[in-house]
């Protein structure tokens, strides 16, 4: 946004690493025509593979941006960031910490481990899938608990269910006001068509079952 346009709010987009954030980022940026941002050093190596894939917004959590893309208190940004409403993104824990462990070896968001590697590395996969279980509640049980207006928002839903998962999201961000008639309705319906943009890795599928809806 210029200076001109800039928000009087902060929307957090908040996720335990590897739960589809990137993909509902984009998704947004579509649908709003805002750049989001995130509060991560844009320096890093990861941040850059994010900017090279498109995310422009990486670093940048100040009144150009209306949602903030951010881990915490998983992980602290490079700066606290007041927020007026949360947006809480959440994906079946099996699946986030597989795809975290592959991330975490590989340094890389699109890279996938071998098969094999399970096996070689199994106390590792074991350590960490141990240690992360309660990390993703704590996450999760945290940002439920927060004292802002939140939408919680199914990582799974956001695949199989796009359009209208994406409608309730961007319902949330006017702030509870139909998109119907609006120029909302018609880059939602846009930004939600297969074609649009596609979501993280995922070895061993989306167990949806998991959580209730």
């Amino acid at each position: 946004l210029e200076t001109s346009e800039t928000m009087n709010e902060r929307v957090a987009l908040a996720s335990y690493p590897r739960c589809g954030n990137s993909l509902l980022r984009k998704l947004i940026e579509q649908a709003t025509g805002v750049i989001t941002g995130a509060d991560t050093l844009p320096e890093r190596t990861l941040s850059q593979a994010l900017q090279r894939c498109g995310a422009r917004g990486e670093g940048i959590v100040d009144g150009r941006v209306w949602v903030v893309k951010t881990h915490y208190p998983e992980r602290k940004g490079f700066v606290e960031l007041p927020v007026d409403r949360a947006i809480l993104l959440v994906r079946n824990p099996w699946d986030a910490i597989d795809s975290y462990f592959n991330m975490a070896l590989t340094n890389d968001h699109a890279t996938s481990l071998r098969d094999d590697q399970y096996e070689r590395f199994e106390d590792l996969w074991r350590e960490l899938t141990a240690a992360e279980a309660g990390v993703w509640a704590r996450f999760n049980r945290w940002w439920l608990q927060a004292p802002v207006p939140l939408l919680m928002v199914r990582y799974e839903d956001l695949v199989h269910h796009r359009h209208r998962t994406l409608r309730r999201v961007c319902w949330f961000l006017r702030g509870e006001r139909e998109l119907e008639g609006t120029p909302w309705a018609e880059r939602v319906a846009a930004a939600a068509h297969p074609s649009s943009c596609t979501g993280p890795r995922a070895r061993h599928g989306d167990h949806a079952a998991v959580f209730p809806r």
